[in-house]
């Protein structure tokens, strides 16, 4: 009974990275037409599926979305990327709540 559950579960969040994958490429398709609050509906919804099924949204998507107000950041309309030689970080600041975010610089 017990390792039913299980492959249940894993069935569950194989489907919900899947959803994750498709949703972040319908969020840079409606990005790319200038749909930026269907984008950030997108997200919304991709972020929901990952805290209900307990699935970790992946690197390369998480660096697209703000990490405070959840919006669309890869628009160069709603955020300022400067590169910090001098600390080796990219420097991320989303001009709608004007927090930034630091990803180390890749060489």
């Amino acid at each position: 009974m017990r390792g039913q559950r299980r492959k249940e579960k894993d069935v569950q969040q194989d489907i919900a990275a899947e959803r994750i994958d498709v949703l972040f490429g319908l969020v840079l398709a409606s990005a790319e037409d200038g749909d930026l609050p269907q984008a950030d509906y997108l997200i919304s919804c991709a972020r929901e599926i990952g805290m209900k099924t307990n699935v970790r949204i992946p690197q390369k998507f998480k660096r697209l979305y703000c990490k405070h107000c959840y919006q669309f950041t890869g628009a160069s309309s709603r955020a300022k990327t400067r590169v910090n030689s001098k600390d080796r970080r990219v420097e991320v600041t989303c001009l709608s709540c004007g927090r930034q975010m630091h990803y180390p610089l890749k060489t």
